[in-house]
Parts: structure tokens; C-alpha cells; sequence
């Protein structure tokens, strides 16, 4: 897949699908591999994929991802909160973000009872 998606980036610099598309993959296979380079250019792609199409709300979903699993909560619920302003109509991803907003909104729960 990454192959894939990384000849449409090249073929198309103004794609932001396949930014999109690389920026998720790459995010899973740095997750997978437990790579932290692989989870930097997943963030990088994922701000290229929001600045050529500010309203991709799967490029913020996948930003808030990285963000959630590095322990950056903060931003995290930024991004999910851009993910939400930007579903374009699609519930499965706004479910898909509620779930995942929930989820972290349980972890700083968590987090602050326990200090």
C-alpha cells in the first residue's frame, strides 16, 4: 500500500487523498513496526494532506491518532475536534472520531483522577 500510495503523491503533488491515504498508512505501519521515523513522515504527510485540503477530516482524524498514541492529548482533541468540523457529511467517520474522542476523553479522565 505504501508503495501505492507514494507513486500517486509523486504523480500528483496537489492530491490530498493520497497524502491522506499515504499519511494513515504510514501511521499504522509505525504503530505495527513500533518505527518512529515512519510515524514523523506520517505526520508530515497528514499536514501536507490538511494544507492542500483544509477540509479533509480523515487527515485530522489521522493527526489526532499520532497525537494520541505519542501522549499528546491536548492535540489530539484538537485535531479530532477538526476531524469533527470536517466529516463532509460521512457518519461512519464522525462515528469513528465520537468513538475515538471518547476513548481519549476517558484516558485524561483517568489520567487526572489518578494525580
Amino acid at each position: 500500500a505504501l508503495a501505492v500510495f507514494n507513486r500517486a503523491v509523486r504523480r500528483d503533488k496537489h492530491n490530498a487523498y493520497a497524502y491522506c491515504r499515504l499519511g494513515m498508512a504510514l501511521g499504522r505501519v509505525s504503530v505495527m513496526l513500533e518505527v518512529p521515523e515512519y510515524a514523523k513522515r506520517a505526520a508530515s504527510t497528514l499536514k501536507s494532506a490538511i494544507k492542500i485540503d483544509p477540509k479533509c477530516g480523515e487527515a485530522y482524524l489521522g493527526l489526532g491518532n499520532l497525537y494520541a498514541l505519542n501522549g499528546e492529548m491536548k492535540q489530539a482533541k484538537i485535531m479530532y475536534q477538526c476531524a469533527k468540523e470536517n466529516v463532509n457529511g460521512d457518519i461512519r467517520l464522525l462515528s469513528r472520531i465520537q468513538y475515538l474522542e471518547a476513548k481519549l476523553d476517558a484516558k485524561i479522565s483517568a489520567a487526572t483522577s489518578s494525580n
